[in-house]
Order: C-alpha cells, then structure tokens, then sequence
C-alpha cells in the first residue's frame, strides 16, 4: 500500500458489474469484439430515445456522449470527456460460440456513471435484439452481477425476476489504491489491448515510459473531473516531473492492426502491445496515476477495450 495519493480520490466512485448474455443464435467474438459496442450503443441510444422523455434522453447522452464543461479553463485543460464507464475485452482469442452460450461482459462504471447502470441496462436490452456483431449474435441478460474489489460477487438481478433495480457495491479511488498490490522494487506494465496515442501529429510505436506518463495523468484526472467533479492537483508538473526518478530498464513492442469489426473496416485502429519494465523510486509517487490508468484505458477507443495494460511485479 502506498499512501502517496491525492486525497480528493476518496471522492472518486467507481461499480465493476458483469452482465451474462446468453446468446440466441452462433456468434464470433475476438478481442476487437468490444470496438462495435461503440456504433451499436449509439444505435440502441437513437431507439430508446424515441420512447423517452427529456430527462431520460439527457441521461442517455451523459452515459455515451458526454458534453465538455462549461468552464473555458476545464475545456483547455482536460478537452471533451470520455464516456463514464470501460469495457474489459470479451476474449483474448478468437472463440466461435453457439445459440445457448453465455459471454461475461465486464464494465467499470466511473463517477457519475454509477448512477447510470440502469440506463446501460436498457441499451442491452435493445442491443440482444440487434446483435453483437454484424447482426450475429442476438443474446439475452439473463444474470447482472456486481463484482466487489477483493474477488466477492453479488448477484442483483437474474433473469425472470421482474424489474432490474440494480444497487451494486461501490468503491473509491483510494479504497482501490489501498488494497492493491505495489511492487517494491520493479514493476512491468503489460500492455494486452493495442494502444493507440498520437504525440506532436504522430503515431507512437517504440513509446517510453516518459511517453505514457502525460497520458496517463490525463486520462485520470479527466475522468475524475468530468464524473467526479473533482481536480486532482494543481500542480501537475510537479507530479509528472516524478518521471526523472523513474528508470525504464527494458521495453519490447510491436504494432498491432485491428484490422475490422465484422465486415466494417476499421482502418484507424491499431496500435502498440508489449511490456515495460520500471523502477525507481519516483513510482510511489505516481502509483495512483500507473494504478487508475490500468483500470481505465489509454488512448483512442480505450472505453472499448483498447489501450488495456496490467500492472505485474518485476
């Protein structure tokens, strides 16, 4: 445990819930599987809004779409807001899947995002009847279960037992950073999703950790803001300039190319994958911002699984 951490992440709440789709008809699901949740929600969002009323479209439109602050000096600092909640890939491989089988699907609600649960609900709902993939792949929620931070599971809905009213357990920030686990002398990020980050007008594929770091930072301290309301520090190069007592030992990569999602190209995504190893003794100091951006993402797409790394000793 590393006490190094603002104190404002009390305040940052987060709910990691798996619906069970239990699926229809054979479906073909791989890694860039959750990429086409991105269209397909937004697709969902247009029905459901036909049948709802002002407030519920402006809830739909805070869960996929939300809005830059209205404060000019938020803008330029943290530029438009992600949507408050991740996807965790459906598969690390390819898997061919039949009428009757069930895929877990993992999300992280941020923030303000817990609120919304019941909202990504609906769009699943609509979503089973459109198909996971190209029209393949019609599922069911037959089982949502709220997931606790030491491995506990919690059922709160199944199916056949009426109206979802779902009341997940809830997490913060610190409450995630006190449990887990920091290596005390070298850690290795491991990057499992293609990432995608442009530097300066170009594409980073050899990145240094001196690279990631910035986009870490604001990857965190965006979502706190725009789901928490919250700023983290005012001095962020204070922080980032923890980077001069980190030192990047080794660093492999290669480029990765998503080259499509059913038969759409998606010609955009790609992106680096491998591991870095670190130590030094500026990581305590920035264990919050390595440990959140683990659960959060990096980069383009990383609400849909993209930009996905893990945090593993040495």
């Amino acid at each position: 445990m590393i006490d190094e951490y603002p104190a404002e992440l009390a305040k940052v709440d987060f709910a990691r819930i798996r619906f069970s789709l239990e699926l229809q008809g054979p479906c073909m699901i791989e890694p860039v599987s959750t990429l086409s949740f991105r269209r397909a929600l937004q697709s969902a969002a247009r029905r459901l809004c036909g049948q709802a009323d002002g407030t519920s479209q402006q809830r739909l439109q805070d869960l996929l779409d939300p809005q830059p602050s209205f404060d000019p000096v938020a803008v330029k600092k943290f530029q438009k807001p992600a949507p408050p909640f991740v996807l965790k890939p459906l598969s690390a491989h390819r898997v061919d899947l039949d009428a009757g089988d069930v895929i877990p699907l993992e999300v992280l609600f941020v923030g303000h995002g817990v609120t919304l649960i019941d909202e990504f609900c609906s769009l699943l709902d609509i979503l089973g009847t459109m198909g996971l993939t190209e029209g393949d792949g019609s599922f069911e929620v037959c089982l949502v279960e709220s997931l606790g931070l030491t491995g506990s599971v919690r059922t709160l809905w199944r199916e056949n037992a009426g109206i979802k009213q779902l009341a997940p357990e809830i997490f913060s920030a610190e409450a995630f950073l006190a449990q887990a686990e920091w290596p005390k002398t070298q850690i290795t990020l491991k990057f499992v999703t293609p990432t995608r980050l442009i530097q300066s007008g170009r594409l980073l594929r050899q990145p240094h950790f001196a690279d990631l770091l910035p986009f870490m930072f604001r990857r965190v301290t965006s979502q706190c803001h725009a789901h928490a309301h919250l700023e983290l520090t005012d001095d962020p190069q204070q922080v980032l300039g923890l980077i001069h007592q980190v030192h990047q030992l080794s660093a492999r990569w290669e480029w990765v190319d998503w080259r499509g999602v059913g038969h759409r190209p998606l010609e955009t995504i790609g992106g680096f994958s491998g591991a870095l190893v670190l130590e030094g003794p500026g990581l305590d100091g920035l264990y919050w911002i390595i440990s959140l951006a683990s659960l959060l993402g990096l980069g383009k797409w990383a609400t849909y699984g993209a930009g996905h790394y893990q945090l593993c000793p040495g």
